[in-house]
């Protein structure tokens, strides 16, 4: 019998695999709702690590919070743990320096989609995962990227979400993880030149984690060992991200479920016929009594929009949470969005919530579905998530932890405008409830556009 590598298995093999790995033994689900929480985790995990470490991430930043990730994985990698690492050629914002000492500490790193001449039109298919897997048996799993907005550390930040799992939805995201290490779309970095990249690559900057004062002058080596150090005294939330804490995740606070599976893009690929968008739409399309989002672009594709009719037509509560014009960071996004909202969702009774805040970006990308099925993951709902952007997440089948995920989404909306039917915030009567009036100036005209380039936002 022939003997086949991982990175040679079709989608749909994994897909088999993935499916029987469903009758499974339970894994144990909790929430990282708190910055200092999916901090923590990420860093005791790390640190427990004793055979392998596989992670992806969109975004890497050359911050605190960059460092302090980075500086675990190269003293797991230094301990003897294969610690591999594949981040978005186009987010990657580690210095080169710094990249060169991972790799000669043994953390393999490969990049998705580095654009030059022969793939240019890979500028806008991007790798959108933010996953990483512990030994085989831990998974954490969300919406935060490696960057200080994402764990409350920048002057705005991000509203977030990330679960923990420990069970075979780990062993599932590890095979996914394979896959996508040995395909075509990855790359190992070229550290002697950089690509064509929208951003320039940052260069190693040791005040961007807090290193004040250096004696003397440093080689690139000694800079890079202290961009890397500098993490050792990160607090999170008021609060220190401790090392060797021996902190069992898997313990208090977790609820138990049979019914979870890792829901994925094809490896390094998107637009097969039954990934990540394919099966929530398939639960839209299942829904009987409720449906509630909250996610920080949300943008019908025409079938994102057919499957909603569909919903609201059989009865279905359509609840929607996302950014308002005040708290947006794409604001052409917001501009489709706002003519959805007043051609489609509100002439529909669609019930929709927007953040409030001017030092916040909602960033969270969850659902949750009769009220039993949540999911959690990447997922934007807009048409780059449905055709551009590789993602990844977790559909939970199971009552109480969706009413779990629910809970946290509704915390999130008590800071929230509601919008009436008119358009308006109920509480004032404001058709963009805390936006300025240059900000509304400045989004008018792009509603216009947003329509032509709906596919790309």
């Amino acid at each position: 019998m022939p003997r086949w590598s991982l990175g040679a298995w079709s989608f749909g093999a994994l897909a088999i695999v993935v499916s029987l790995a469903r009758s499974a033994p339970a894994d144990a689900f909790r929430l990282l709702a708190s910055d200092h929480e999916a901090a923590q985790a990420r860093v005791d995990l790390i640190d427990q690590a004793t055979v392998s470490i596989e992670t992806s991430y969109y975004w890497i930043g050359n911050d605190r919070i960059g460092a302090m990730f980075l500086s675990r994985l190269e003293a797991a990698a230094r301990r003897g743990v294969r610690v591999r690492l594949v981040v978005d050629a186009e987010h990657n914002d580690v210095p080169l320096e710094v990249e060169a000492l991972l790799i000669r500490s043994g953390v393999e790193i490969r990049e998705y989609h580095p654009v030059g001449l022969r793939h240019p039109l890979w500028i806008n298919y991007r790798m959108h995962d933010k996953t990483l897997v512990v030994d085989g048996k831990h998974l954490i799993v969300g919406s935060r990227n490696i960057r200080e907005p994402h764990f409350g550390l920048a002057e705005i930040n991000f509203v977030d979400r990330d679960a923990y799992l420990r069970g075979p939805t780990a062993r599932q995201v590890q095979r996914y993880f394979e896959c996508l290490w040995t395909c075509a779309e990855v790359a190992p970095p070229d550290l002697g030149r950089q690509p064509h990249r929208r951003r320039e690559r940052s260069s190693l900057d040791l005040t961007k984690v807090g290193v004040r004062q250096v004696t003397g002058p440093l080689s690139p080596q000694e800079a890079a060992r202290l961009w890397l150090e500098a993490a050792s005294d990160v607090a999170v939330g008021c609060q220190p991200i401790l090392g060797e804490t021996e902190t069992d995740w898997s313990a208090a606070g977790t609820r138990q479920t049979e019914c979870l599976r890792f829901v994925f893009d094809p490896c390094g690929r998107k637009g097969h016929p039954r990934g990540i968008s394919r099966q929530l739409i398939d639960l839209i399309d299942g829904a009987r009594s409720s449906i509630l989002f909250e996610t920080p672009y949300f943008l019908m594709s025409s079938r994102l929009k057919r499957a909603l009719a569909g919903a609201i037509a059989r009865g279905v509560q359509v609840r929607v949470l996302t950014n308002s014009l005040e708290t947006t960071d794409h604001r052409t996004l917001t501009a489709g969005f706002t003519n959805q909202k007043q051609c489609f969702l509100l002439p529909r009774g669609v019930d929709v919530w927007e953040l409030a805040g001017d030092d916040r970006h909602l960033h969270a990308k969850s659902a949750v579905f009769d009220g039993s099925i949540a999911f959690v993951g990447s997922y934007n709902f807009d048409p780059r998530a449905e055709y551009l952007n590789t993602e990844t997440g977790v559909i939970i089948n199971a009552p109480e932890i969706a009413a779990w995920v629910e809970s946290s989404i509704r915390d999130h909306m008590r800071g929230s405008y509601h919008i009436g039917s008119d358009g308006r915030d109920r509480a004032e009567g404001r058709r963009f409830p805390g936006a300025s009036a240059g900000q509304i100036l400045n989004m008018e005209p792009l509603r216009f556009v947003a329509p032509l380039v709906r596919r790309c936002l």
